[in-house]
């Protein structure tokens, strides 16, 4: 698995998308860092830190990181179509579900790498403000969330990968990634258990001092990430090693 994940990583190396999905990452910070920035002193609206990074994490875990996750699972599986790997694969003592289960781990490590990056944007954006102080206690708090985002918005997005395996094309699954993500980013007051990010974000935020408005039964959302993650990886596992690759 280790060495499946290797050449994953290997492959998306020479891709000039993942640069592209990096800088995006990272608007958010900066955009927001900016904005409070140049906010007079005396404005009700310039807040504290947990304010800037509330909003950061907000907007990337809603929509932004939803939409990256999305798109690699699509391009780690356009790799091998666009170029017939798939039927060099199959002649090799490579388990289809393993090919499955690697591509998510690599998925999964780049959100992580994506947000540890996020995570220093939005210490530098922070302290270039000029009007925020940061606690350790708040650097903890960064990180937490910020990996909770990482780990949960893949499982969340497994639904594409389904997708991504039955369509069997680049274009529809991008679109429905699309379409999936605001989705969850507009309906995050009534969708809170019945959307997975919803949920992945009800779980990172629970009880949370920043006063994000997710507000779910958390019960409810453990169980509808899970179960919908559950559901959507069997599917692809399923159709996966059903098909004429």
């Amino acid at each position: 698995m280790v060495k499946l994940v290797e050449i994953e990583l290997r492959k998306l190396k020479r891709r000039k998308v993942i640069p592209i999905l990096v800088l995006i990452s990272n608007v958010i910070p900066v955009i927001l860092a900016v904005y409070f920035a140049m906010l007079p002193k005396g404005s009700p609206i310039v807040g504290n830190f947990p304010s800037y990074y509330k909003m950061t994490l907000g907007y990337t875990g809603l929509l932004i990181l939803p939409c990256m996750v999305s798109v690699l699972f699509v391009l780690v599986f356009s790799l091998e179509r666009t170029n017939d790997i798939f039927k060099q694969l199959i002649v090799v003592p490579v388990m289809k579900k393993n090919i499955i289960l690697s591509k998510c781990l690599t998925v999964s490590l780049l959100s992580v790498g994506m947000m540890f990056i996020s995570i220093i944007t939005i210490f530098i954006g922070g302290l270039c403000t000029g009007k925020f102080e940061i606690s350790w206690f708040f650097v903890g708090r960064v990180i937490f969330l910020s990996l909770g985002e990482a780990i949960l918005i893949p499982l969340s997005c497994l639904p594409i990968l389904f997708l991504t395996i039955l369509c069997r094309n680049v274009i529809l699954p991008i679109c429905l990634a699309i379409v999936y993500s605001f989705i969850g980013f507009i309906g995050a007051e009534n969708l809170v258990g019945i959307h997975p990010v919803l949920s992945s974000m009800n779980l990172i935020f629970y009880k949370n001092i920043e006063g994000l408005e997710i507000n779910g039964n958390i019960y409810i959302s453990i169980l509808n990430l899970l179960l919908i993650a559950l559901i959507s990886m069997l599917g692809a596992i399923f159709v996966f090693e059903r098909q004429d690759q």
